[in-house]
């Protein structure tokens, strides 16, 4: 993975387990909790659905793009030693490669 969402995730090799066609909406955190049927505008202000990392849940993120995409969740073990990490998401198809 070319992905460096956490700690030890680039260069880590990764399990594919789920995909998703969707609109991804880059945001300073992740998955908002207000989502429409259209794309929110970047700088839009929205409050996080979001529940897989402590914090996450209910604060409030800025929207930097959205766009049309498929989009991964992920099992990899961290480059920097540590539990694997299981079911991560989302990575997109940009931060993947072929073993």
């Amino acid at each position: 993975m070319s992905a460096d969402h956490m700690k030890g995730m680039k260069d880590a090799e990764a399990k594919l387990w789920g995909l998703m066609r969707r609109r991804r909406m880059q945001s300073r955190t992740h998955q908002p909790q207000d989502h429409t049927d259209q794309p929110f505008a970047a700088g839009t202000e929205v409050v996080l659905n979001a529940d897989h990392m402590p914090g996450m849940k209910g604060a409030k993120a800025i929207i930097d793009s959205a766009e049309q995409t498929t989009v991964y969740m992920v099992d990899y073990t961290p480059t920097t030693g540590g539990d694997p990490v299981k079911n991560h998401k989302w990575v997109t198809e940009e931060e993947l490669s072929a073993k």
